[in-house]
């Protein structure tokens, strides 16, 4: 028989879980689960901004998770998830009847912005638990849903990145009823999450919402992390699906109407990436850019440069690579390694500007 906790927050009452973790202690902590923190961007709300979720009336059942986002699994290759997957999870030792004083840390799962969440399938609360603070999972838009760009206002790009604003706002608003710190939350993630956290540390729209930043395995330089050319992608998407117009408001008008589950096999499509991009960017099309227009921008100019003028929050930070990071990866695409071996120019930086084949 399932043990329940009911608490207050700003957004409504939650009913959640009280467990035992699997660590060495064995400590005793409350799970909410499948928090929605953003109304669900489906239909109008497709490609547009994460809207705050807002208030329910009642209690709002806890005790499971949300949809994941829309992706391919990266083994199973089966499709799952759900275009309605902005929810995020709090395990806490604590509740906002007592002090709210706990260091809170904020997870944001890696995936190459195509995949991934932040499941208990693969990031459990068990360990870091029992370090007596506050971790907060979240999910957000990945592939296609979450970071097409026109380069346009309709459509200026990282929509996944804002969906993870949203929730750090959501954690700033509501972190102090299950015993968290606002002015103690530090972001951290894997991969695309490092990258994620690398994006946050420049963009001002994350200003003032964490204190402390890791980055593991990834920052917004890398390769894969990048997409420099949005609007010809886009282009290229909607022709894989049936639109072979130029016009941007029409391209657009047409994949509103694509069935979420039709974008996302789309977007999965051997004839999507080029030969090059299949190496350096492990096939990842669908990424952060640079917002050439829009009144509010999550990335304004290119990570390098903004970092060579210092435009960048200040925060103590962390940074390095996970032990056997990739590994996975690089064994379901062998063949990408017999590419690199052989043509090491692969491995520069396309924003270095060196020419392959040149003495540089």
């Amino acid at each position: 028989m399932e043990d329940y906790i009911e608490i207050s927050t700003k957004q409504g009452r939650l009913k959640g879980l009280i467990l035992e973790s699997e660590g060495v202690s064995h400590k005793t902590y409350y799970s909410f689960q499948g928090i929605p923190y953003a109304k669900p961007p489906v239909d109008d709300l497709r490609f547009k901004d994460p809207e705050p979720f807002g208030k329910w009336n009642g209690v709002h059942d806890a005790t499971m998770e949300g949809n994941d986002s829309l992706q391919k699994h990266i083994v199973f290759k089966n499709l799952l998830g759900d275009e309605d997957c902005l929810y995020l999870n709090v395990y806490t030792t604590q509740t906002g009847k007592e002090n709210p004083n706990k260091a809170v840390m904020v997870w944001i799962h890696g995936g190459g912005f195509a995949r991934g969440s932040g499941s208990t399938e693969v990031y459990g609360p068990d360990f870091l638990i029992e370090e007596d603070i506050v971790l907060v999972t979240i999910n957000y838009r990945c592939g296609a849903l979450g970071f097409l760009s026109l380069e346009n206002k309709k459509l200026p790009g990282n929509l996944g990145l804002k969906d993870q604003v949203l929730a750090l706002k959501w954690v700033q608003d509501n972190i102090a009823s299950f015993g968290g710190d606002p002015d103690n939350v530090t972001i951290f993630g894997e991969s695309a999450g490092g990258a994620s956290v690398h994006y946050h540390l420049l963009s001002p729209l994350s200003r003032g919402l964490f204190h402390k930043a890791i980055l593991q395995s990834g920052t917004s330089v890398c390769q894969w992390a990048f997409q420099d050319k949005p609007r010809e992608l886009t282009f290229l998407l909607a022709r894989q699906l049936g639109c072979t117009s130029q016009d941007p408001d029409t391209v657009l008008e047409f994949l509103m109407t694509v069935p979420a589950m039709e974008l996302l096999k789309a977007q999965e499509s051997e004839a999507l990436p080029t030969e090059k991009e299949k190496v350096q960017k492990f096939a990842l099309l669908f990424l952060p850019c640079v917002e050439v227009a829009g009144d509010a921008p999550f990335l304004s100019d290119y990570p390098r440069r903004m970092m060579e003028r210092g435009e960048f929050s200040k925060v103590p930070l962390i940074i390095g690579g996970n032990d056997k990071e990739g590994l996975l990866a690089l064994a379901l695409q062998e063949v990408h390694c017999e590419r690199i071996n052989s043509d090491l120019s692969l491995l520069v930086p396309h924003d270095l500007s060196i020419t392959p084949g040149s003495e540089e």
